[in-house]
């Protein structure tokens, strides 16, 4: 079973992913935390030092590292559909997190800040990103309101789906 989630920043994929790894006894894989790990730095410091195409390499190496692991949810970050190229390595189902632009922003206010956010506004990307998610998902849910009601959204698409996400 392989599951991974896509949307915007602040639109709560690695809360919501660790949360369904715990009740479906999957592995979770943050790709950000991967990513610092992996290069012993920061993603702030790769855009700062290397810029955004460096860490669109980086962020597609590692994901691809994952292409043939199983009982995984893979929380990716936001800009993952830049590249068409990474849905080649999402073998499963893709869930597309969809969260109003004023609920992201309202909760970007609180959390520490993204570095393209630091050359863009949030609503930009939302506006540059959200044909992309749709282009690579498979399902979409929403999360405007409580994190349990995202989870059980994704683990009935997972109940419903279990053919297709065990192939």
């Amino acid at each position: 079973m392989k599951l991974y989630l896509i949307g915007m920043p602040f639109s709560g994929k690695s809360l919501i992913g660790q949360e369904v790894a715990k009740q479906l006894n999957l592995q979770f894989v943050d790709l950000d935390n991967e990513i610092e790990q992996i290069y012993q730095t920061s993603i702030e410091d790769i855009f700062k030092e290397e810029g955004e195409e460096a860490f669109r390499t980086y962020e597609t190496l590692v994901l691809a590292s994952y292409k043939d692991k199983n009982n995984i949810v893979v929380s990716t970050g936001g800009g993952i559909v830049k590249r068409p190229v990474n849905k080649t390595f999402m073998k499963g189902l893709i869930i597309y997190i969809d969260t109003d632009i004023e609920v992201l922003e309202e909760r970007g206010n609180q959390s520490y800040s993204r570095p393209l956010l630091l050359k863009t506004s949030l609503y930009d990307l939302y506006n540059e990103r959200r044909n992309l998610y749709e282009q690579f998902k498979t399902h979409k849910i929403e999360n405007n309101g409580l994190v349990e009601d995202a989870v059980k959204n994704i683990l009935t698409i997972v109940r419903t789906n279990h053919e297709s996400i065990n192939n």
